[in-house]
């Protein structure tokens, strides 16, 4: 009917006669000699169904309920729902009989990345969606993040050979690189960004993004994961985890003697990413290593140091003994009970004396002159220890 308050105006007409309508249109109340005005029409046709979702550049969660979206003007209220994954050669059965007026359905999809097919047939009538993608989600990783590079990874799902890699622009993904490799070497100078996402290429058709993550933030460094030193049974084992194996020659354990760093260990063609050593010749005090991992063309990437104390049946291990007069003096305490400890020089005199009150305690630098002390720790039991401690 008229209406004159607002400036849009919608008529319908239900199963339309055919022939030729006439459309006029009235201003109301024009103020001008004249104004534009537009004209929208729509034919809504009977027994017309559509699929809205997906479509060609939709991706589908694999082994994951999905929505479905259709819209349908049968006088049916049920139809067949199937899938194929071979083109339409054959179909497997969703729902036989599914309410049409909602205009959705929950489809939990295969287990699987392959192009598919799904199909509406309504009565003797059949309808078919676009070519659309069902793909897992691709988990990433960073093999490694040295200075100048770094190694992003993903995990390949069968049958999917192409993947498609993705950086995060000033708004945007913006794809960068196409490849059938599981991983790519980015060079810092040239890839500014820290952002990176990949998705599989089926059929042409590409699949879900895998989420894009930070790269600097991955729990990763240069190779190196993390390295673990632990003392059991009075045996020192060693964790190395690295973060990928790529251009990996030779992984060496070695350790500190009292001037510089030895090989003990090595392992060569190492295939696993999770690296254990143990060292059973260990020192009464403090046992250092480091990780030496030599690469393809003669680079070289070292561990940070890691201790272990060994106390062999003492309750304290000093070091470094002999000490520098300008560097810090440590004494680790096997079971922390606030024990008295007390400096006492040659001619008997005390010259310092504190609390060990954490598992490391320290004696300042330049705390003692150079020369030969004795260290007395006294614990609340009232058993003590005595150590010769040299300041150089």
């Amino acid at each position: 009917k008229k209406d004159s308050l607002n400036n849009v105006e919608q008529v319908t007409i239900d199963d339309p006669l055919p022939g030729n309508y006439q459309v006029s249109v009235k201003g109301y109340s024009v103020s001008t000699a004249s104004q534009a005005y537009y004209f929208a029409y729509q034919f809504d046709s009977a027994d017309i169904f559509e699929w809205h979702y997906p479509t060609t550049n939709d991706p589908v969660f694999s082994a994951s309920v999905n929505t479905i979206r259709w819209n349908s003007s049968y006088a049916a209220t049920t139809g067949r729902l199937e899938y194929s994954t071979d083109n339409g050669a054959s179909w497997l059965l969703v729902d036989p009989a599914l309410d049409l007026s909602k205009g959705y359905y929950t489809w939990n999809a295969p287990a699987l990345n392959s192009i598919a097919l799904l199909k509406m047939t309504i009565g003797t009538n059949s309808i078919t969606s676009d070519a659309f993608v069902i793909s897992s989600l691709t988990q990433t990783g960073v093999g490694f993040n040295c200075p100048d590079s770094f190694l992003y990874y993903w995990h390949k799902t069968p049958p999917v050979n192409t993947y498609r890699l993705y950086r995060l622009g000033n708004k945007y993904l913006e794809p960068i690189l196409l490849t059938t490799d599981s991983f790519t070497v980015l060079q810092k100078n040239t890839s500014p960004s820290l952002y990176y996402a990949v998705a599989p290429v089926i059929a042409g058709k590409e699949g879900l993004k895998s989420y894009a993550t930070n790269y600097t933030i991955q729990g990763v460094d240069c190779y190196i994961r993390f390295f673990i030193a632990n003392l059991v049974n009075n045996t020192a084992v060693l964790s190395l985890s690295l973060g990928s194996l790529y251009q990996v020659n030779k992984i060496v354990l070695e350790k500190f003697d009292g001037k510089n760093f030895n090989p003990i260990q090595e392992r060569t063609n190492n295939t696993s990413q999770l690296i254990y050593f143990t060292d059973l010749n260990l020192t009464r005090g403090l046992n250092i290593y480091r990780v030496r991992i030599e690469l393809a063309g003669g680079g070289i990437v070292y561990s940070t140091e890691e201790y272990v104390f060994f106390f062999k049946g003492s309750n304290y291990v000093i070091y470094p003994n002999p000490a520098s007069q300008n560097s810090d003096i440590n004494i680790a305490v096997k079971n922390i009970e606030l024990d008295k400890m007390r400096v006492i020089n040659t001619a008997g005199v005390k010259v310092y004396e504190m609390t060990l009150d954490d598992q490391i305690n320290k004696i300042p630098a330049r705390k003692l002159s150079k020369g030969i002390y004795f260290i007395h720790i006294l614990n609340k039991a009232g058993a003590g220890e005595m150590f010769k401690l040299i300041v150089q």
